[in-house]
């Protein structure tokens, strides 16, 4: 890895911990009220943030710096990748299992989408000896936003000329079998490539083509006006659907001026905060790197929970 893929692997985790807290906080007017004058970031999860149905708590016993299950994906994505080299289906889809399945290390909410791969991944005879046994698709038939967690890996981890579509396809189809799901992860691809080599935020979506799917949404979100973060929000949608993620990831990203502002106004925007942290992390991390006036403060980096899994996975 160089320094911006670095920089992007730490833009991920820490916009994913720092919004564990206020995660699926879906009413606004509540999310005002819990945050008031402080900052959203790195809060403990509080099941009374939640009282009178203004969204889903997920996150009973996790701390402040801990990783949701999107944190926890992408470092078992960027840790296959420095064992492995290239992405290997079979060997992740046991991977997968072993982490999220029955009896497995994450201790932790499960969505949709990995519940239904782990149950088609288990379907397989993951141990036959043929070298291309087995190496199907086991993924939902789903486009939600665990769709992005490998390509943020794979991006952060191949130089740009050595990522091909046909991995990140690979990748992708092991959580999500889903061609919507794999058309936004491949745009997603071409804009954190093109951030990790330098271009601009905006620069970085124009020279990506976003799927037809998505096309109209995000050409609002990159033109819409910064002033009022409540009404993008429920514009482009905070669910975790890839038809609202994306274009209101692009909005924060087209709006903010530095890493923690992008973080603040992630969490401030309510929804699927640390899902969107695939994308926008990715980007921000790439974009802004770490220190600075606009950089992911130093501070921020002890935070994490996980230091010493992260300092290996980078140490590779």
């Amino acid at each position: 890895m160089n320094s911006q893929q670095k920089d992007s692997v730490f833009g991920v985790l820490i916009a994913d911990a720092a919004a564990l807290g206020l995660h699926w906080l879906y009413d606004l007017k509540r999310m005002h009220q819990v945050v008031a004058d402080s900052t959203p970031c790195f809060l403990t999860p509080n099941p009374d943030h939640y009282d009178g149905q203004v969204g889903y708590f997920a996150h009973a016993g996790k701390l402040a710096g801990e990783q949701s299950h999107y944190g926890e994906s992408y470092l078992l994505n960027l840790k296959h990748l420095s064992e492995q080299g290239r992405f290997n289906t079979r060997i992740f889809q046991q991977e997968f299992v072993a982490t999220f399945g029955p009896g497995g290390s994450f201790n932790g909410y499960i969505d949709s989408p990995t519940r239904q791969s782990l149950q088609n991944i288990q379907a397989l005879d993951l141990n036959d000896d043929e070298a291309e046994a087995n190496t199907e698709p086991s993924g939902a038939d789903d486009h939600q936003i665990p769709a992005l967690t490998p390509v943020s890996a794979l991006c952060a981890y191949h130089p740009t000329d050595e990522l091909t579509d046909t991995e990140i396809v690979r990748a992708i189809r092991v959580t999500n079998n889903n061609d919507l799901a794999v058309n936004c992860g491949l745009y997603f691809s071409k804009v954190l490539q093109a951030a990790l080599n330098g271009n601009s935020i905006s620069d970085s979506f124009a020279a990506a083509h976003a799927p037809n799917d998505i096309k109209d949404k995000m050409t609002e979100a990159l033109s819409m006006q910064s002033s009022d973060l409540d009404s993008a929000a429920g514009i482009l949608g905070q669910t975790c659907g890839l038809k609202d993620s994306i274009p209101l990831s692009a909005y924060i990203l087209a709006n903010s001026s530095c890493f923690e502002q992008t973080i603040e106004m992630n969490i401030l925007a309510g929804g699927d905060s640390c899902g969107r942290a695939m994308m926008l992390g990715a980007i921000a991390g790439a974009h802004y790197g770490i220190g600075g006036a606009s950089g992911i403060p130093h501070s921020w980096l002890f935070k994490l929970k996980r230091q010493e899994n992260i300092a290996a996975l980078l140490a590779n």
